[in-house]
């Protein structure tokens, strides 16, 4: 994707670091077609534009989880291991994304709305 033109940098506005971003243009373009799925994202503020969540939903997503706002790499991760563990033991994705949330005053937040009920079963 960074040979096409479609990663691009970007910087947080409490970070001066810079870090390599994608937008939805780079998920229908370059990514195909999903049959069905669950699409987790865990940079920072994925679903603070819902561009790009919705382009992983219209690709064939049946959800995409990711965060609202700016997180830790080390919160990020310590959220993902505890997600999947929730998901691998039988609970709802929107239970699961609801048990890691609040991490640094941001939410996992679950889309679209309707795919709370959403499992691995």
């Amino acid at each position: 994707m960074q040979l096409v033109n479609d990663v691009h940098v970007a910087r947080s506005p409490n970070d001066p670091r810079m870090f390599f971003a994608m937008g939805p243009r780079s998920v229908g373009g370059r990514l195909g077609v999903a049959s069905s799925g669950l699409v987790v994202l865990m940079g920072c503020d994925v679903l603070g534009d819902e561009g790009l969540t919705m382009a992983f939903h219209d690709t064939g997503a049946d959800a995409v989880v990711g965060w609202d706002g700016a997180v830790t790499l080390s919160c990020s991760d310590e959220a993902l291991i505890a997600l999947i563990r929730e998901i691998l033991t039988g609970e709802s994705l929107g239970d699961a994304a609801a048990s890691c949330s609040q991490v640094q005053g941001v939410s996992l937040l679950v889309y679209p709305t309707g795919s709370w009920d959403f499992s691995l079963g």
